[in-house]
């Protein structure tokens, strides 16, 4: 299975440099069998770029900055072609109802703790709408 993380960032929003760490950090921890890219396009363009690929793959999108209409625009055509899954980091709380819409499943909390899991439910066609992470380190779903 091919996974795709992708990690947009804005130059003057704040938690910018964020995502880039965490989406080396998912590829290192991520078993040899699966093809990992890791990308980090700084605009709504370069990322509808970066991310035109081949075949069907998951596409893990590290989320911290504000949704606009341009960038669901984007994640709406790439869902009709691959799986999408997308972690929400931003510091408002998650719309996951709206997510949802074009999004095949939500992580709300670190998805560092669920990621075996993700990729398990992802390998297996499986994936829950949503994941979600309380403080004792424990999936709830």
């Amino acid at each position: 299975m091919q996974i795709v993380i992708v990690a947009p960032v804005e130059a003057n929003h704040q938690l910018a440099t964020a995502p880039s760490h965490l989406g080396l950090r998912l590829a290192a921890a991520t078993p040899p069998r699966y093809r990992v890219n890791v990308l980090h396009p700084q605009t709504p363009a370069a990322l509808s770029q970066a991310t035109q690929r081949e075949g069907t793959a998951l596409y893990v999108l590290l989320w911290s900055i504000p949704l606009s209409s341009q960038l669901v625009a984007w994640m709406v055509e790439l869902a009709a072609q691959h799986t999408l899954l997308l972690a929400w980091r931003a510091p408002t709380p998650a719309p996951v109802a709206q997510l949802l819409e074009f999004c095949d499943a939500v992580v709300v909390g670190d998805i560092q703790r669920l990621w075996g899991r993700l990729l398990a439910d992802a390998e297996s066609q499986r994936l829950l709408p949503c994941y979600a992470e309380i403080d004792i380190g424990a999936p709830v779903v």
